[in-house]
């Protein structure tokens, strides 16, 4: 820096320089600036009012020496500044301080007739006022730049103009990428829409902003963030600046995601589960009620949700069993309700039904709820009713079995002494009697015989049904069609019969009603053959856990109409042209149906038979 030189001249003793300058610029005095002008050489040559009060300190300056007044300003900018003006007669301004005063000074210089006319004002207030500003502003940069949150401001049109650093080191932009409205070019596809939508709300409306959505990050990861921002206003009540954070929540996010999932997991047991699950608050209000209990009870999930399971109980017990509830709450953790007592439950339609409920409490977020593990009774007690409508009919048929037993002993005793004596009388005197008395003797062994079968088929169809589980095992049908053959080989061999099979399965079923099944239906085929000889072919077909057996059949078959006709004891379409007690077909029903199956059959006349029995796998078992 070139400092001038400075040849100290000694104060002329001219007339009164005061006087003189307030006659040469007497506006000078009114002018807001502080005001001095020196002559070519330094000499302060008119200083107005305002800078004398600002910079003499009760000198008097006029006609002394600029650079003596002020020797301090010597080789500073005061000093190059003045000299240049000065020597260039060019105006210039500058700020500078000045340390003897304390002072910070913005000063004018204009080249004037009489030498240079300075201008200056006193600036030290503006100039502590920004360098406050500034330190308070790098404040705010070095906190905003150390938080985790990214920090943004925008003008009063929702334009950015800052970003701190967390958003350069998040999105690996530089925050010039992130003015105006390129931020949203970091925002997700998804939300984009919807995130500028409620900032162009809150633009319009003034009121505070906020939105969550994803935010690419440097490396090309989503993440979940909230935004938040408030508007500043001035005192008029208009929005100068917004101010808003940007939190990643994507943690929480996750959080609430596997909170969401491990809920929805333990809604989907709770309805799955195979009882009624409903849960109240401490005053009884229902806040849980699982599928099961929805079709218990009929009421949808809801429309029952906030009542009081008080609502599930017929109305003359709700008061009383309100107190029992606040009872429970205060004292027991787990018990089944009722103790031995039939409860009741009461439908959306007001039906009641039998129920069996089990009571705990469970902790929860707001104290304890009472949770109730509802079961509907009414299957229950329908089974056990039958279950004991089946106990008194095995005995009833136990009693049946043994009374037929009694009952065919007692006939065929007297029926065998009339044989006997028939026998005898034809045997002894056949040559001497009477050929009418022959043939009656003839008619009285026919129908002792026919009497003593059809004793033999009734017991046989009332033993059926009495010889209980204790019976059932895997049966070979095989074995049993065997075992049937061989029982009416006789009558194959006779008619010429000749008897087929596929293979056949061994299934949990009584063996020698199985072999009696055959050998009705096989005996029944030969019995009523047509012309040619009997053809008959069993086979078996499984499908959907059922065993269709079939045995076909070439006689003379029936007519439709007659289907089940057939299968009512003593129901004979042949009259007596065929011997036959008519209990044969009545008697397949009947272990069919004990085995938890059915018969029928399928038939044209003169086109053959086809009965078919259905008989369940694997649990198919003779009922009592």
């Amino acid at each position: 820096m070139v400092v001038a030189s400075h040849a100290r001249k000694k104060r002329s003793a001219a007339p009164s320089w005061r006087a003189l300058s307030r006659n040469r610029y007497p506006f000078l005095e009114i002018t807001t600036d502080s005001v001095l002008i020196v002559d070519p050489e330094w000499r302060i040559a008119f200083i107005n009012g305002r800078a004398e009060a600002r910079i003499a300190n009760g000198r008097d300056l006029l006609g002394e020496d600029l650079w003596d007044a002020f020797p301090d300003a010597i080789g500073t900018v005061f000093d190059e500044r003045f000299h240049a003006a000065m020597r260039d007669r060019t105006s210039t301004e500058f700020e500078a301080f000045y340390a003897p005063l304390d002072a910070w000074f913005h000063i004018r210089l204009y080249p004037v007739r009489e030498g240079l006319m300075v201008l200056f004002r006193d600036t030290t207030d503006q100039q502590r006022a920004q360098e406050a500003l500034r330190q308070s502003e790098l404040r705010f940069r070095t906190l905003a730049d150390t938080v985790p949150e990214i920090l943004f401001a925008a003008d009063a049109a929702g334009r950015v103009d800052y970003m701190n650093r967390r958003f350069v080191e998040y999105t690996g932009l530089c925050s010039d990428d992130a003015l105006g409205f390129r931020w949203t070019e970091a925002l997700h596809p998804e939300d984009a829409r919807e995130t500028l939508a409620r900032w162009r709300s809150s633009l319009e409306t003034g009121e505070a902003y906020q939105s969550e959505f994803r935010f690419r990050r440097h490396d090309g990861a989503w993440r979940w963030f909230v935004s938040r921002c408030t508007p500043i206003r001035d005192d008029n009540g208009a929005i100068t600046r917004w101010f808003g954070v940007c939190t990643d929540i994507d943690s929480q996010k996750q959080a609430e995601d596997a909170l969401r999932d491990s809920e929805n997991a333990v809604r989907s047991l709770l309805d799955a589960a195979p009882h009624g699950i409903v849960a109240c608050d401490a005053d009884g209000h229902i806040v849980l009620f699982n599928d099961a209990a929805a079709r218990i009870f009929g009421y949808p999930q809801s429309e029952i949700l906030g009542h009081t399971i008080d609502v599930l109980l017929p109305a003359h017990v709700r008061e009383r069993h309100s107190k029992h509830r606040a009872d429970f709450v205060t004292r027991e953790r787990l018990r089944m309700m009722g103790g031995g007592l039939d409860l009741m439950g009461c439908r959306k339609d007001g039906s009641q039904f039998p129920v069996e409920v089990s009571l705990s409490r469970v902790p929860a977020n707001n104290g304890e709820l009472l949770v109730a593990f509802i079961t509907d009774m009414s299957a229950r007690r329908e089974a056990e009713e039958l279950h004991r409508a089946n106990e008194a009919l095995l005995r009833t048929n136990e009693e049946l079995e043994r009374f037929a037993s009694m009952v065919s002993h007692d006939l065929r005793e007297p029926l065998a002494t009339i044989r006997s004596y028939a026998d005898l009388a034809l045997e002894l005197h056949g040559a001497e009697l009477p050929r009418d008395v022959s043939r009656a003797l003839n008619v009285v062994q026919e129908s002792a015989d026919r009497m003593a079968e059809l004793v033999s088929d009734l017991l046989g169809y009332a033993r059926v049904g009495g010889r209980g589980r204790k019976h059932v095992q895997q049966a070979d049908l095989g074995t049993a069609l065997a075992a049937a053959v061989s029982n009416l080989g006789s009558v194959i061999r006779a008619s010429g019969a000749q008897v087929t099979h596929d293979d056949l399965p061994a299934i949990p079923a009584d063996h020698v009603q199985m072999v009696q099944l055959f050998q009705n239906l096989i005996g029944n085929a030969v019995k009523y053959r047509g012309h040619e000889p009997p053809r008959i072919h069993v086979s078996a077909l499984f499908e959907d856990g059922i065993w269709l057996i079939s045995v076909e059949d070439n006689g003379e078959g029936f007519a439709p109409e007659y289907a089940e006709d057939i299968f009512d004891p003593f129901r004979r379409l042949h009259g007596d042209d065929i011997p036959g007690t008519g209990i044969g077909l009545a008697t397949c029903r009947k272990i069919v149906e004990a085995h938890g199956g059915r018969i029928w059959a399928e038939s044209q006349r003169g086109k053959g038979s086809i009965f078919r029995v259905m008989l369940p796998q694997p649990s198919c078992s003779p009922a009592v």
